[in-house]
């Protein structure tokens, strides 16, 4: 049941389909290894995963709410694959209930397949009882089942992945993990009977005698699959089989017994229609790149010094970090390539295609695909290149600024120390001159008291010393200023040693 208050013009249905996800995350051997062991996958044991973080790992339980995925593998080759079925409970808007049940293939090269099959879908409206399911389902009720598996399969390998490949989708698909944030992926629809305005496909096709006429033309038919699948690009029928190729997928009409057939040659070109998916998105966060970079300059072009430039030094930062990381995916992605065209390759090599096997790689054309994918990958390398001597140009600018900075702060420490000498100078200048002041005053203040005695001494007792009264007072006067300065210095080097 949906949430979302409609009228749906529901005009085309599928029956049961097989739903195949598929998407390239970068891994290589290390991290496909440490994979492996974090899954358990040799043992081939059954355990739950969740998003949440055990804060006190030291207690016997672990309360793990709602979100919660249960896996139990199924086949594990060391260094080729992993294979599991897990059961999602994560939690779902009210009153949506659904029993969700993936496969999922994990292959060395990066290629990751989500398998599911919709067996029954609850007509809108009703009560949720056994008589009141079935089991064709609109496409665009499917789309909606298609939206929910890829933000459901993205959270579960969130709680899978590494952090470093947790920060490697951060930088090609921001917010990936996110609620409402899903991670691009291609989607296969694999069904035995499509019905289009109340009459199977294949008559439709039959009356009109030509495929492209339903495909192409302005039909409801093309709107609905464009909603799942992206923009038609071509479409065969091979026998009773009709194939429809997309931007994002494929649309398959055949026999239950032939999926497995679908399944085989899927599996090689698949891989490849990823990989090129993948490496849109990361030339899209190149350009995205090379905006923050013409942001970053322009912001430097305005910086005022001190806290902007530390700022600036941060925020240039963050972008080479960015570009090194796509660097390095730029490396995995090469091994990756190896690896798939090899598979392809030798799946090729075998001879004896089927028509089905034919038909697929006449709408795919996987060495075209390569071909693509070999100019991305020498495009994005030019690109990275000249991002990092383009920030390395930033950082010895920001260098300069901060030169500049220096030389401004030396000289004006060399100014400040200038004039804290020269005050200091004035100061010392002042202070001899205070003591001096000091001294001819008590100098000063000792000759009037001995004037004053030798005034007494000669109107009470009538003694004359004939003017050398005067000679006497000089004298002593200086002995005085004499003592007073050794004073005032020996007081004054005490305290220096004091301190």
């Amino acid at each position: 049941m949906s949430t979302i208050e409609d009228r749906l013009e529901e005009l085309t249905f599928v029956r049961s389909p097989h739903m195949i996800l598929c998407e390239y995350i970068p891994l290589g051997p290390n991290q496909f290894d440490y994979l492996s062991r974090a899954l358990s996958a040799h043992r081939r044991d059954e355990l739950f995963i969740t998003s949440s973080v055990d804060l006190n790992p030291n207690s016997p339980c672990f309360e793990v709410g709602e979100d919660i995925a249960y896996i139990t593998i199924v086949d594990f080759r060391e260094g080729e694959y992993i294979r599991f079925l897990t059961d999602i409970r994560f939690r779902e808007e009210e009153p949506i209930r659904q029993e969700e049940k993936l496969g999922v293939s994990i292959y060395e090269n990066g290629t990751i397949f989500y398998s599911a099959k919709i067996e029954k879908c609850m007509v809108e409206g009703s009560n949720p009882i056994p008589e009141q399911f079935t089991e064709n389902i609109s496409l665009d009720r499917l789309a909606r089942i298609v939206v929910d598996l890829m933000e459901d399969s993205s959270s579960l390998m969130h709680c899978i992945l590494t952090a470093y490949q947790k920060r490697i989708l951060s930088v090609v698909y921001p917010k990936s993990h996110e609620k409402h944030y899903e991670r691009k992926k291609l989607v296969v629809i694999i069904t035995d009977k499509i019905i289009y305005e109340g009459k199977e496909l294949t008559e439709k096709v039959r009356e009109q005698e030509d495929l492209e006429l339903l495909i192409y033309q302005d039909s409801g038919f093309r709107r609905e699959i464009q909603q799942i699948l992206g923009d038609i690009e071509g479409g065969l029928v091979v026998g009773e089989d009709i194939i429809v190729k997309c931007r994002d997928g494929l649309l398959i009409l055949t026999k239950n017994e032939a999926v497995r057939e679908y399944k085989t040659i899927l599996k090689r070109v698949l891989p490849l229609m990823a990989l090129d998916e993948f490496y849109s998105h990361v030339f899209a966060r190149i350009w995205v790149i090379w905006d923050r970079i013409d942001e970053f300059r322009k912001a430097l072009e305005h910086a005022e010094g001190g806290e902007s430039i530390s700022e600036l030094r941060v925020w240039l930062s963050k972008i080479l970090s960015d570009v090194v990381i796509l660097t390095n995916v730029d490396y995995i992605v090469k091994y990756s390539l190896r690896k798939i065209k090899a598979d392809y390759a030798k799946f090729k090599g075998r001879g004896s295609l089927s028509s089905v096997h034919k038909a697929i790689i006449d709408l795919v054309d996987p060495d075209y695909v390569l071909d693509i994918i070999r100019e991305k990958i020498m495009a994005t390398r030019s690109l990275l290149d000249s991002f990092k001597m383009d920030i390395d140009g930033l950082t010895d600018l920001i260098g300069s600024f901060l030169e500049k900075e220096m030389r401004e702060l030396r000289k004006a420490m060399y100014e400040s120390i200038d004039k804290q000498t020269h005050i200091a100078e004035l100061e010392h200048a002042a202070g001899e001159s205070l003591e001096m002041i000091e001294f001819l005053s008590g100098g000063l203040l000792i000759a009037e008291i001995l004037s004053l005695i030798f005034m007494w001494l000669s109107s009470v007792y009538g003694w004359s010393l004939g003017g050398w009264e005067y000679l006497m007072t000089a004298i002593i006067t200086i002995v005085f200023a004499i003592l007073l300065k050794r004073i005032v210095s020996m007081v004054t080097a005490e305290g220096g040693s004091g301190k």
